[in-house]
């Protein structure tokens, strides 16, 4: 209860504050019978080519689960196709045997509320990974498709 009013509070006081104008001191004119160093420039970095597609312009590949840890897993996004976010992985839940048997999805609500937690079996997404480790799972599901499943209650 206390996390979902903090977040309030903070989002409140970031939009209720302005940004603060700093002005540059001006440049010195230069010594009589000298020419002032040319500023220097930095040259933009150039952006990736976007192609549509969100995997290849993120530099998403496929994982193996059991390559990730459960912190790797917990809190990833989770994107249709489209690359539309529509959940986070809320829990990893364990089979019998130990391993991995599906994740806790949860979506829905603003600021915490109102969301619901359903369960999406392993083979219902796929773990991609990028270059900085960044785990997201995809899924083919739509968010209404996730209306329709049983909440998962964490016991």
């Amino acid at each position: 209860m206390l996390k979902p009013l903090l977040a309030s509070a903070a989002l409140g006081a970031l939009i209720a504050t302005g940004a603060l104008a700093q002005n540059e001191a001006p440049a010195a004119d230069p010594a009589p019978g000298t020419t002032a160093p040319a500023p220097e420039t930095m040259a933009p970095a150039e952006p990736a080519p976007l192609t549509g597609d969100w995997v290849t312009d993120e530099n998403f590949t496929p994982v193996e689960v059991a390559q990730l840890t459960a912190d790797q897993i917990i809190g990833a996004d989770i994107r249709s196709s489209e690359g539309e976010v529509i959940a986070s992985v809320e829990d990893v839940v364990l089979g019998a045997d130990g391993k991995a048997e599906s994740v806790a999805a949860k979506f829905g609500g603003f600021l915490g509320f109102g969301s619901n937690t359903v369960l999406l079996a392993l083979d219902e997404v796929e773990f991609m990974q990028n270059d900085s480790g960044r785990v997201v799972l995809r899924t083919s599901l739509t968010p209404e498709a996730l209306e329709g499943r049983p909440d998962y209650v964490k016991s």
